[in-house]
């Protein structure tokens, strides 16, 4: 699980250096790939892993909503019922974000 995890990283740090280039469209392929290639929750690998896997997904389904944001793509059902779900998320925790920006966009 662990090897998962880097790799996970490795591809939300691959994407945000390329927004930062604005290679948008790569970016967004990182972000994708890495949301895709994802474990579901019961394969997390126990309560260490688990918030990691949790910020890691958060911060890869932000941002990939904000790359199509800015390339003038619309985001899917699925893309907006997951920003919906981290909303509620973050406002259980009291961490301040801006999900509820992107959530105006679905």
């Amino acid at each position: 699980m662990f090897n998962r995890l880097i790799l996970m990283g490795k591809l939300l740090d691959d994407g945000n250096t390329l927004y930062k280039k604005q290679r948008l469209q790569e970016s967004t392929q990182r972000f994708q790939y890495a949301l895709k290639k994802f474990p579901p929750t019961e394969d997390y690998g126990g309560a260490e892993y688990q918030s990691a896997f949790q910020h890691l997904r958060i911060h890869l389904t932000l941002n990939l909503a904000r790359c199509k944001r800015k390339m003038g793509v619309s985001l899917t059902r699925e893309m907006c019922v997951e920003i919906d779900y981290i909303t509620s998320f973050l406002n259980t925790k009291r961490i301040p974000m801006k999900p509820s920006l992107l959530r105006q966009k679905c």
